[in-house]
Order: C-alpha cells, then sequence, then structure tokens
C-alpha cells in the first residue's frame, strides 16, 4: 500500500492559461535562478490541499468527494491582479488572484474543508484566498528589484474569464525535479 499526496482544484480556460503563460515568460527573462516559475501544464486554483491518502482509500474518497462537490452551481472565474505571499513588496510566493469567482470557490472550499475533517484530512483553511500560483521563490533566495518592479507593473493584469463547471481531485508526484499532476476524478458542478 502507497500514499497518494491529492488536492482539489479548478482549472481554467486554455485561454486563461496561455495569457498567464506569457507573462510567465516575461517574468522568467528577467529572472529564472531565483524563482521557480510553473509551468502551463500544472497551473490551476487549489480549493484545498488534502495531503496524502492510502490508494486503497481513493476511490471512496473520490466517491464522498463528489457527493459535496456536484452541489456546487458553474459559476464565472476572471482571474486577474498580480500579488504575492506574504507580501507583493516582499513575496515568498507569487500568484494571479480571482476577481471574479472567489465567494464561490471560497464557499467550495469551506465544504471541502468540513467534508475533509471527517477524513481526518487537509488543513483548515480560514484564510483562503483564492488564487493561481505562478512563482515560488526559492529557499534562501529574495525576490530581486528588477523582477519585484516587473510584477508591481503588471499588478493590475488581467488574465481573462471562463465558465467553471467542475473540479478536479488530482494526485500529486515529483518527477524530474518538478511537480506532475493527474486527474484521479473529475466532477461536474450541477447545483
Amino acid at each position: 500500500m502507497s500514499n497518494i499526496r491529492t488536492f482539489i482544484a479548478v482549472f481554467a480556460s486554455e485561454r486563461i492559461n496561455n495569457n498567464i503563460s506569457r507573462l510567465v515568460d516575461r517574468f522568467a527573462a528577467v529572472n529564472k535562478k531565483q524563482v521557480n516559475w510553473i509551468p502551463l501544464d500544472n497551473l490551476h486554483v487549489t480549493l484545498n490541499f488534502v495531503g496524502e491518502i492510502p490508494d486503497r482509500d481513493i476511490p471512496e474518497f473520490c466517491r464522498d468527494a463528489k457527493a459535496v462537490i456536484e452541489k456546487f452551481e458553474p459559476f464565472e472565474l476572471t482571474l486577474g491582479g498580480l500579488d504575492g505571499f506574504p507580501s507583493l513588496e516582499s513575496p515568498r510566493t507569487l500568484w494571479v488572484g480571482a476577481e471574479q469567482g472567489g465567494e464561490e470557490m471560497e464557499a467550495m472550499s469551506r465544504e471541502i474543508t468540513k467534508f475533509l475533517r471527517d477524513w481526518s484530512l487537509g488543513k483548515s483553511r480560514f484564510d483562503f484566498q483564492p488564487h493561481m500560483t505562478i512563482g515560488r521563490i526559492k529557499k534562501g533566495a529574495e525576490c530581486p528589484d528588477e523582477l519585484s518592479q516587473l510584477v508591481y507593473r503588471f499588478r493590475n493584469h488581467n488574465a481573462g474569464s471562463c465558465h467553471v463547471d467542475k473540479a478536479v481531485i488530482c494526485s500529486s508526484t515529483f518527477e524530474g525535479g518538478r511537480p506532475q499532476y493527474a486527474p484521479m476524478a473529475t466532477i461536474e458542478l450541477r447545483g
């Protein structure tokens, strides 16, 4: 028996991902050494990080999660505005926020968090901020001034809008020095 590192996410449209990928390419041209930039195929908005689940429990977990998630209605998602955790002035993580659709994702995250407690999984998400991570400052590094200035210049960037009608339960593994995500279940939002 092995454990599977699991998270639940919403994936944006190809158009939004391409828009964000072009922005990331622009930032990476300024700095590749101190930042781990997120590749196009890994862009997503995490609703909840679940943690490790024994592989034998995955089918039951996905079935139980479906009963919670499918109750939500589809919604419109607009991503835009660059920011950072803990702040844009001194970021460890760079991200694009949910300008529209954030309330819907917050509600989903709250319900998923309750569900995860029943499974004794996940973390409390009292400070949930719907966002798409685009880069992480490497351990021991600082965000370089020229990159900070460029990010600040694009702080009002509009990445676009899309219709969200499903959530995905994904596995996360590390291969070739980077995370690889694979869908384990796709759950339609039915309301």
